[in-house]
């Protein structure tokens, strides 16, 4: 039995910018045929929300009153966006864009906008932009601070994507701070600034996290740390009960939650994992040894791998960068081993160095030369295969997450 509080079956949710803009149809976002879960024998439940879950009686109660008991609980309810509040928030125009009713909604939207605003620092943030640049809309990004994506991209960095941002008509405002949005009729007219600045708008998109829906267990007895905990098996403080994706902390692997790992990559990988412990097949989930965020904004491809940000101590930095192509490499040593590498506008060798990570190459000071060349900023550059579906590719052979 699969529950789910959405009205649609199981879909990619990183194609949801491209939906939007209408470059792909809503049959392209579906991750399995329509005769996939009855082959397989899956009862679909959608549109149903779980109230609570009771552990000792081995029921998950659902809102409208219905029990249905389980041998084996899997929690993979994924995270809501953060909350976001200032005068004028609740006006018709500030959207999310996380599932896809959200999308559907954007989508009608769109039409009778001109102008848009974007709130949000990270990836989600930067997709956004993407979807309203696509849709044809002048577009405003607010920062927090001073760089765009901080948690990724270094000064440098940022200021590649900024430039490029730019060049496609980018509004950017830094260190923003919204005294409220402004409507009429109760739809978004504009976004006041601090500053006194009113920025025209019609569409007010927030991108400013997510928050894991762990409501269903909070009084379970299940061990929550702000997120649910798991060991290395996916498995809860109380067996037999699973949780994967933007819900569970795998508490076993230091540092896991802060890593920089795509949700999408680390959800499915949890969630095979889980599944496999659930039919009595031993598995564990590791450390993933080369974490891949690949994305495309506003024409810019973008691959990160490892982590390209890493904290002071004993490592060699190799970059190269043209802020006028919009090019941005780097690559980060550590005791002779890549730690992180970065790709911006230009992604050649993000699939040797994807390989050499994955391999625990050690770089031997002769070979430092090879890598020194991959950095190299020589023309326009061609764009590595990325998967359209999950953005997830860092080879031509097929992305590591969908298989396509």
């Amino acid at each position: 039995v699969m529950i789910s509080e959405e009205r649609y079956p199981f879909y990619y949710r990183p194609s949801l910018p491209e939906y939007v803009a209408g470059l792909i149809t809503e049959e392209r976002l579906w991750a399995r045929p329509k005769d996939f879960y009855t082959q397989h024998k899956i009862e679909l439940q959608l549109d149903q929300k779980v109230a609570k879950v009771l552990p000792a009686e081995k029921l998950v109660c659902l809102e409208d009153g219905e029990n249905i008991s389980y041998d084996n609980l899997l929690i993979a309810t994924g995270g809501s966006p953060a909350p976001f509040h200032c005068p004028g928030w609740d006006a018709e125009g500030v959207v999310h864009l996380k599932t896809l009713a959200d999308a559907k909604k954007l989508r009608e939207k769109v039409q009778d906008a001109s102008a848009g605003v974007v709130i949000g620092t990270g990836i989600l943030g930067l997709e956004l932009i993407d979807t309203f640049i696509k849709c044809g809309l002048v577009t405003h990004y607010l920062l927090a601070g001073d760089n765009i994506w901080p948690a990724v991209l270094d000064e440098e960095a940022s200021a590649v994507v900024e430039n490029s941002l730019s060049k496609r008509g980018v509004s950017l405002y830094k260190r923003a701070k919204i005294r409220h949005i402004g409507s009429e009729n109760n739809k978004v007219k504009e976004v006041l600034l601090t500053t006194g600045e009113a920025i025209s708008c019609q569409l007010v998109g927030v991108a400013i996290g997510l928050r894991p829906n762990i409501e269903m267990v909070r009084w379970s007895g299940v061990q929550l740390r702000g997120m649910i905990s798991v060991n290395r098996r996916m498995e809860t403080s109380i067996p037999r009960i699973f949780a994967a994706g933007d819900v569970a902390l795998c508490y076993e692997i230091p540092g896991e939650a802060s890593r920089c790992l795509p949700r999408w990559y680390r959800a499915w990988k949890q969630g095979e994992v889980a599944g496999m412990n659930m039919v009595s097949i031993e598995a564990d989930y590791e450390e993933i040894p080369i974490c891949a965020a690949s994305t495309t904004i506003a024409g810019i491809n973008l691959l990160c791998l490892g982590n390209p940000l890493p904290p002071e101590g004993a490592v060699k930095i190799l970059s190269g960068t043209d802020r006028d192509k919009g090019v941005y490499k780097k690559i980060v040593l550590r005791d002779g081993q890549i730690e992180g590498a970065l790709f911006i506008g230009d992604v050649r060798g993000g699939a040797k160095v994807a390989q050499l990570m994955q391999e625990g190459h050690a770089i031997t000071p002769s070979e430092q030369a090879v890598i020194q060349e991959l950095v190299m900023v020589d023309g326009a550059g061609a764009a590595m295969a990325i998967c359209p579906i999950c953005k997830m590719e860092i080879s031509p052979a097929g992305c590591p997450a969908c298989g396509q």
